[in-house]
């Protein structure tokens, strides 16, 4: 299973602006968490997309309330979706560097210094690119990237669109142009 975050910038809110901001972005934002499966997902969690991770659909997209952006993805992943109590005995969690820390998960080296770490680093990136490819082709469309004028409670319904939207793209111009047999495994 893979794991990974995205947020979207929103404007200063009236009320409450510190739980909004993002200092990782600088600005205040939504946050969604993306999963990520070598099949379809086969349990519910808030506020994630599902990925299929063969051809990168998006077989899971729930209207859910967003999590604002100060909530950092270690704690997100823990304490909001608990994916941690969802994982079978023997599944672990492909994740990246903001999820150093959490139990089961695997993560790049921090600083790799030996062949082998960057040769590890370099496979573990090479298996995640489908779901960061995925979250760059939702990222595509304006209304997320840019700021969010409207009211808070049509964002989420802005972003399912956008995703199903990105399937229909996904199916006409595929992620990958070649056998991926490595992540099929």
């Amino acid at each position: 299973m893979f794991l990974d975050a995205t947020e979207c910038p929103i404007n200063r809110p009236t009320y409450h602006q510190e739980y909004w901001y993002s200092g990782k972005k600088k600005c205040h934002t939504l946050k969604y968490e993306g999963i990520l499966n070598n099949y379809s997902l086969s349990f519910f969690i808030e506020i994630a997309v599902g990925v299929r991770m063969r051809d990168g659909l998006i077989v899971w997209c729930p209207y859910t309330n967003p999590i604002p952006g100060r909530m950092h993805d270690v704690r997100l992943a823990r304490e909001v979706t608990e994916v941690i109590n969802e994982l079978e005995p023997w599944e672990m969690i492909v994740c990246d560097r903001g999820y150093q820390g959490l139990e089961r998960a695997i993560v790049p080296v921090r600083s790799a210094s030996t062949p082998e770490d960057h040769l590890y680093n370099s496979w573990l990136h090479n298996i995640r690119s489908v779901v960061e490819r995925c979250i760059g082709r939702i990222k595509t469309f304006r209304c997320l990237t840019t700021r969010w004028r409207h009211d808070l409670k049509y964002h989420p319904c802005a972003f399912q669109v956008c995703a199903q939207l990105t399937n229909l793209i996904i199916l006409a111009h595929p992620l990958f142009h070649h056998d991926h047999s490595l992540i099929d495994k």
